[in-house]
């Protein structure tokens, strides 16, 4: 407001999500959205206006980065980056890879001395360091899809999960969560600005500040 802008409204980042992600967020019918972050996994359901139930844990995107990185530097003997640990990320993704790859090339700096190095890394192996960060993540999914009231799993039922943030890119995860929740997911248009369209789009509607308990 010091910086002289008309109006502040906070809305809750899995909100916006559901109106960048295209979802229906006045209409009357709840619809399930699922927001894997950079430092947070938010699942919510938005209906009316208002998001109505949702559930929060800070494991995400910079957890499997940091997994990757950490077992990369092991594994391999290469300190990497975290933008070489995103490339991997999204190169080797979340679950099993439909092609014959089985290594991957990395490059980063040496443990001891100077760089660049190049190492190899079985991507079978770094996907088990993965696990259990992914295993958190799709279990907060499951145990919200299985607190939800009836009312809720019946209207979700035929839109199911809407999956946005840069988690949603990674390869797997969309079927890692369809085998957790045996729901129909489906993945945002543009999974990465979901957020800040769906902030731009209640915006621009003039909306009252979102109501959520």
């Amino acid at each position: 407001l010091r910086a002289g802008a008309r109006a502040v409204a906070l809305v809750p980042e899995p909100f916006a999500a559901a109106g960048g992600a295209g979802l229906d967020i006045a209409g009357p019918q709840a619809q399930l959205v699922v927001d894997v972050g950079e430092g947070v996994t938010d699942c919510a359901i938005v209906r009316g206006g208002a998001l109505v139930a949702s559930q929060a844990l800070r494991v995400a995107v910079a957890d499997l980065r940091f997994a990757a990185m950490e077992w990369i530097e092991v594994g391999a003997g290469v300190r990497v980056s975290p933008i070489e640990a995103e490339r991997v990320l999204r190169e080797v993704g979340v679950g099993p890879l439909a092609t014959w790859q089985r290594t991957l090339c990395v490059v980063g700096s040496p443990l001891h001395g100077a760089g660049p190095i190049r190492g190899t890394i079985e991507i079978d192996a770094l996907h088990d360091a993965l696990d259990p960060v992914v295993d958190q993540i799709v279990a907060c999914v499951g145990r919200f899809v299985a607190g939800l009231s009836g009312e809720f799993t019946d209207e979700i039922g035929d839109s199911g999960i809407c999956l946005s943030g840069g988690g949603a890119l990674l390869a797997g995860m969309l079927e890692r969560v369809v085998g957790e929740t045996a729901m129909r997911v489906s993945r945002a248009p543009d999974p990465l600005r979901a957020v800040i369209d769906g902030a731009r789009r209640i915006a621009s509607l003039h909306a009252p500040i979102p109501a959520w308990h």
